[in-house]
C-alpha cells in the first residue's frame, strides 16, 4: 500500500515505482480531496486531509484503505509506504490494522506527533520502520528527527543525496536487499 504526498496524483505518482520488481503487487490509491493546485482552473493534485474535518477525514481515508486492504491477497507480506504527507497517513493507517505490516517505509515526511508511544509498540515489536530523508530536504526539521528517534528508536534510518522527491536508485537499491 503506498499513499502519495500532498499535491500529487496516482497517475503521476505510480510512476515512481515502475522499476519496481513485477512480482511485487502495487496500491496506490489516490487521496480523496482533489483540488486545483494553483488558482481555479489547471492542473489538479489530490490530499488525504486538510486541518478542516481532520478527524472525519482521518475515518474516511483510513476506511478507504482498509477497504482496498480488504481485496488484496493476505499471504503476502504487506508494506506500507507513504511519501510526504503520506507518511502520516500510512502510519495512521498502519496503527488501526489489526494485524501490522511486515515493512514500514516512511519517505521524506512525518510520523504524527498526534502518535504517541504506546499506540507505537505493535509496531516497534513487529515492523521493520524504515526512514528516508533527503540531505538537503528544505522541509526536514531537527524536530522531526527528534520526535521520529523517540517514537521509533530502532527505525533504520537512510539519508540520501537530495531534496524533497523519491530517488528511484535508492529505493530499488532497498526494495532488493529487503524484499528481494
Amino acid at each position: 500500500m503506498i499513499a502519495h504526498g500532498y499535491g500529487m496524483l496516482t497517475t503521476y505518482f505510480s510512476k515512481h515505482f515502475e522499476q519496481l520488481p513485477a512480482k511485487h503487487e502495487l496500491i496506490i490509491p489516490e487521496g480523496l480531496h482533489r483540488f486545483y493546485l494553483q488558482g481555479a482552473s489547471g492542473r489538479v493534485g489530490a490530499s488525504w486531509m486538510t486541518k478542516e474535518c481532520r478527524e472525519q477525514d482521518i475515518l474516511d481515508y483510513n476506511n478507504y484503505l482498509n477497504d482496498l486492504y480488504a481485496n488484496l491477497q493476505k499471504d503476502v507480506p504487506l508494506i506500507a509506504f507513504g511519501f510526504s504527507q503520506g507518511v502520516a497517513t500510512i502510519c495512521r493507517w498502519a496503527l488501526q490494522l489489526a494485524t501490522p505490516p511486515k515493512h514500514l517505509i516512511l519517505w521524506a515526511g512525518v510520523i504524527p506527533p498526534d502518535m504517541n508511544n504506546a499506540a507505537w509498540e505493535k509496531l516497534k515489536t513487529n515492523t521493520k520502520i524504515t526512514v528516508f530523508q533527503g540531505d538537503k530536504d528544505p522541509f526536514h526539521k531537527i524536530e522531526y528527527e527528534n520526535w521520529t528517534a523517540e517514537i521509533a528508536p530502532n527505525a533504520e534510518k537512510i539519508i540520501y543525496p537530495g531534496g524533497h522527491e523519491i530517488h528511484h536508485d535508492v529505493l530499488l537499491s532497498w526494495v532488493e536487499k529487503n524484499l528481494g
